[in-house]
C-alpha cells in the first residue's frame, strides 16, 4: 500500500514538472501532466486511498480541459463521481464532484447531461 501511495505522489511530482515553465519551455505541457495525474488517480484507488483518486481525477479533468480535450475530461470528471461513491456509498448523488470544474463555453450541454444521469444513476 504504501509503495503505491508513494508511486501516485511521484507522478504527482512529474505532472507539476510538467506544468512549469522556464527560459526554454514556454508553455505548460498540460497532456503529460493530465496523464501523470491520471497514473496517480489509479495508484491512489489501488491503495484504497479514494479521496486522493478523487481529487486526482479532478486535476485531470482540469488539465484536458485545458487542453481541450474534453472527452477525456468528462472521462475523469465520470471516475471521480466513481471514487465518489465508493468513499461514501451514503450518498444518493455522486455529482457533487461536477461543480469543481468550471464548465467551458465549448462543453456541450448534452455531454454534461449525459454525466448528470450517470453518476446518479449509477
Amino acid at each position: 500500500m504504501a509503495s503505491k501511495i508513494n508511486e501516485a505522489h511521484e507522478h504527482i511530482a512529474k505532472a507539476e514538472k510538467n506544468l512549469k515553465t522556464s527560459m526554454t519551455k514556454w508553455k505548460p505541457d498540460f497532456d503529460s501532466a493530465a496523464s501523470e495525474y491520471a497514473k496517480a488517480a489509479v495508484c491512489f484507488k489501488n491503495a484504497k486511498q479514494f479521496e486522493q483518486a478523487k481529487d486526482a481525477y479532478l486535476k485531470e479533468a482540469e488539465y484536458h480541459t485545458e487542453n481541450k480535450a474534453l472527452f477525456h475530461a468528462a472521462k475523469a470528471i465520470e471516475q471521480a463521481g466513481m471514487m465518489m461513491k465508493v468513499s461514501f456509498p451514503q450518498c444518493p448523488c455522486y455529482i457533487c464532484v461536477i461543480p469543481q470544474i468550471e464548465p467551458c463555453e465549448i462543453w456541450e450541454r448534452t455531454s454534461f447531461y449525459f454525466i448528470y444521469y450517470t453518476l446518479c444513476t449509477m
